[in-house]
């Protein structure tokens, strides 16, 4: 069951720094993660609000201010479509998202368990983000606590601030 698909799907992706040309792509994978999500904790209205921010120009914009965005995508194909995408600066996770299609296969738990090696390896103690409300299950299976909740800066989507000792 289960088990047998996470072991099968375990590190089986590439993590490499995500490029300009990717952006589009990047973007049109948070839209469609965002709008797929089943059973959401959010209106439709309030997933089209989230989604409605993520063009490209907006991720260069974060990547111009010390973003830098990474992407999983197959092992053998440095073509290969993107499976997840996550920005990280500092200490702050920015928008992990998988694409629909590899939801549930590990892309990222392993993007997100690169992000926490990469984060110990330069001497960081700690990572924190911004939790959706349909993603605060994934970062407490993977042992992030919720510190606090509030809402997104110019929106009433309400997120959870999640944090991890690394």
């Amino acid at each position: 069951g289960k088990f047998a698909l996470s072991r099968y799907y375990f590190n089986m992706f590439h993590i490499r720094s995500a490029e300009p040309e990717d952006y589009h792509d990047i973007a049109e994978l948070i839209k469609r993660s965002i709008l797929n999500v089943e059973n959401s904790q959010y209106s439709k209205q309030q997933l089209e609000q989230r989604a409605s921010r993520f063009i490209s120009a907006t991720l260069k914009t974060w990547a111009n201010n010390g973003v830098q965005f990474y992407v999983a995508t197959m092992q053998d194909d440095d073509k290969a479509s993107i499976a997840a995408v996550v920005g990280w600066k500092g200490s702050h996770l920015y928008h992990l998202y998988t694409s629909p299609e590899w939801q549930r296969k590990g892309a990222a738990k392993q993007l997100l368990e690169w992000a926490e090696t990469q984060q110990r390896q330069a001497g960081g103690a700690w990572l924190w983000c911004n939790a959706s409300l349909d993603a605060t299950d994934f970062y407490s299976k993977n042992g992030y606590l919720c510190v606090c909740s509030g809402v997104l800066p110019k929106t009433d989507i309400p997120v959870r601030l999640m944090h991890k000792v690394v």
